[in-house]
């Protein structure tokens, strides 16, 4: 796989996290443990956005 494609690949997978948290956490607000979830998704999610980023930028 080319480096193109993996940061093509990071920021799909990067950005269905995202939507992931930010689904969870819109569900199940008043649960504690939903925010916690919502957030490390956030975080991952964000993560893999801005490796796929600057791989397509190099």
């Amino acid at each position: 796989m080319t480096l193109q494609g993996a940061s093509t690949l990071c920021l799909l997978v990067g950005g269905l996290i995202c939507a992931a948290g930010i689904v969870v956490g819109r569900r199940a607000r008043d649960l504690p443990r939903a925010r916690a979830v919502r957030a490390n998704l956030v975080v991952l999610g964000t993560g893999l956005l801005a490796v796929g980023l600057l791989g397509l930028l190099r």
